[in-house]
């Protein structure tokens, strides 16, 4: 596989066929480093990978031993312990248990804390991807597995670290929480008529942002040179379209609204200047 690291190419062999490689594998491995290389931690080579994967069992190996007083697997801690020290909503509750047992008690609920590895960390995150499930629920499930180490950890019931923490090479999908939130039609009237009794030109405004679609930064920029009433367009440039000309029909309410503005307008821009 290859691929860039800053300025410099990297190329790193990974095995033959024969030895179970395949195109999907090298794919996945080349994501996997190039995240790395972002990220600035992790093994950045097929090379590095190797010995992270040998540092791991060995590591695995000595927790093994130190938690052989507290060899719990991960539904015993789940089941036992998991909401005994985490304080949630009912309706949050049921949904991690759901998560629980739909994605993680198949795959790693019979495994000791010490024995869970990335790769099983990984067929998790595969297993939900394959089933077209949304990244939210993706990082929801990783992160029960990693409040379940947490509190693991916090009580006492496993001596190692937390292979979802922060400094952890596993990396969960980002979620973008925003929402999408419009104005429905009379939530629009009621905002104009109070707009209209405090201030005109912000009334104006805002029924030219409702009824074209004008940004802010648009709408105080405005010439009336930009303004074709005998077509019933706002011709602008659209500076995040290469500078070309975007024309935008006006309702038969905002032609009015800017008729009776340019009466009284002694300015080259619709609302005075742009920066009101």
């Amino acid at each position: 596989i290859r691929y860039t690291s800053g300025s410099k190419t990297v190329t790193s062999g990974l095995g033959w066929a024969t030895e179970g490689f395949n195109e999907k594998q090298a794919t996945e491995y080349r994501t996997l480093f190039i995240q790395n290389v972002l990220a600035g931690n992790g093994p950045k080579t097929f090379k590095e990978y190797k010995q992270f994967r040998i540092d791991e069992e060995n590591k695995g190996k000595q927790l093994a031993l130190d938690n052989q007083k507290y060899n719990l697997t991960c539904a015993e801690v789940f089941d036992t312990y998991y909401f005994k020290y985490r304080n949630v909503k009912p309706n949050t509750k049921r949904t991690e248990i759901g998560i629980f047992n739909t994605w993680i008690r198949s795959e790693i609920g019979n495994l000791t804390l010490s024995e869970i590895k990335y790769d099983h960390l990984q067929q998790i995150a595969h297993r939900l991807k394959i089933s077209d499930k949304s990244p939210r629920l993706v990082k929801y499930t990783l992160d029960v597995i990693r409040h379940l180490y947490n509190i693991a950890i916090k009580h006492k019931l496993y001596k190692g670290e937390n292979p979802l923490g922060k400094n952890s090479i596993f990396r969960a999908p980002k979620v973008n929480n925003g929402k999408d939130r419009f104005l429905s039609d009379a939530e629009a009237m009621q905002l104009l008529l109070e707009l209209k009794q405090r201030s005109f030109i912000t009334y104006m405004q805002c029924s030219i942002a409702l009824q074209t679609g004008m940004r802010k930064t648009e709408i105080l920029a405005l010439k009336w040179e930009c303004i074709d009433f005998s077509n019933g367009l706002i011709n602008i440039r659209d500076t995040k379209n290469n500078g070309k000309t975007r024309s935008i029909p006006m309702t038969s309410h905002v032609v009015k609204l800017l008729i009776d503005k340019k009466a009284d307008s002694g300015s080259v821009y619709v609302f005075g200047n742009k920066n009101n």
